[in-house]
């Protein structure tokens, strides 16, 4: 009974811990770059800046490409749209597919946070839609994990 007990909660802990290391580890590939230059010795500035100017360069590029843009936004929706209208039927998402999902989170949470980074010492407010296109992708995967929000039960 004991052993039983025991392996429900090691089952239980092994499949609460994985979805976070998967985000651990996109969050740990969104900064990688930057961790590398400052730990080669270079200083924050300059180990931000590669990320810095490709955020500059995607930013001019979605502002060049807004129409694009809107459409890539609703495919996103429409496809969490799909896999929530699935959750709603009972058919669950394959475990890839969530595993590939949680890991672009991390992935999107990191690169939002480098660009909040950036913001506070280059940009200064000046560029949006980088930030949005993270926020559009980060919603539709979470929307697309967990499903829509529900309220806790009392």
């Amino acid at each position: 009974m004991d052993e039983e007990k025991n392996s429900f909660f090691d089952e239980n802990l092994k499949s609460k811990i994985k979805p976070i290391l998967i985000i651990a580890v996109g969050l740990l590939a969104s900064i990688i770059q930057p961790v590398i230059l400052f730990l080669s010795g270079k200083d924050i500035n300059d180990a931000i800046w590669p990320h810095a100017y490709n955020a500059l360069q995607a930013t001019m590029w979605l502002r060049d490409n807004l129409t694009l843009m809107f459409f890539f936004a609703l495919l996103m929706f429409f496809a969490s749209l799909v896999v929530v209208n699935n959750k709603f039927k009972g058919k669950s998402l394959n475990k890839i597919h969530q595993g590939i999902l949680l890991f672009i989170i991390g992935l999107f949470s990191g690169f939002t946070v480098l660009y909040f980074l950036l913001d506070i010492f280059y940009l200064r407010g000046a560029f949006l839609l980088l930030p949005t296109m993270y926020g559009v992708i980060l919603l539709s995967c979470i929307l697309s994990v967990s499903g829509l929000p529900t309220l806790p039960m009392r």
